[in-house]
């Protein structure tokens, strides 16, 4: 019997003091991938390069482009794709034609992704490129249908083989208020 009129007095409390307010909204994270690849040409050149263009709204589900509160990233990667036994030489990657990471070093070791989390000394970061990035992320909080432009380029030791590619990633995140509607 006492548990039961403490237990109406509880309630009673909680009802008057304004917690009956669950309905508050809350941030999710949804992962907002940006990347892109730059096939190597197998034949002469051992120079590669190319560019993609990205609509961040399409990146992510529609039901939160209106409710974006934050956008932030928090790694850098490259890595290459195919089998090839030389050097990656003046590798370099760009948001918006800004550049963002410096990256060399053997083929081999960029088959497994090289991080600016995992400390990697074969990519260095650009302050001009990040500047760009946290831009582009501030923007896109505001405006749906912001573009942003990745690009890279580099030149192998010696000729590609057929099968080859370097790819360039940039983990990012929004928060969406999951209350909002």
């Amino acid at each position: 019997m006492k548990t039961k009129i403490l237990l109406v007095f509880l309630l009673g409390i909680l009802a008057t003091t304004g917690s009956t307010c669950i309905n508050d909204g809350f941030l999710v994270a949804v992962n907002l991938p940006m990347d892109m690849c730059v096939a190597i040409n197998a034949g002469s050149s051992p120079a590669f390069s190319g560019a993609e263009t990205l609509r961040l709204a399409d990146q992510i589900d529609a039901s939160y482009l209106d409710k974006i509160k934050n956008a932030r990233f928090y790694d850098l990667k490259v890595y290459v794709t195919g089998s090839h036994t030389d050097t990656i030489y003046n590798g370099k990657c760009y948001v918006n034609q800004k550049k963002i990471l410096d990256f060399g070093g053997a083929w081999v070791d960029f088959t497994t992704p090289q991080s600016l989390l995992s400390n990697s000394k074969l990519i260095t970061r650009d302050t001009t490129g990040l500047k760009e990035l946290v831009s582009v992320l501030n923007q896109f909080k505001t405006q749906p249908n912001t573009v942003v432009v990745l690009s890279g380029e580099g030149v192998l030791g010696k000729r590609a083989t057929t099968g080859l590619s370097v790819c360039f990633e940039i983990l990012a995140q929004v928060d969406a208020d999951a209350g909002a509607k």
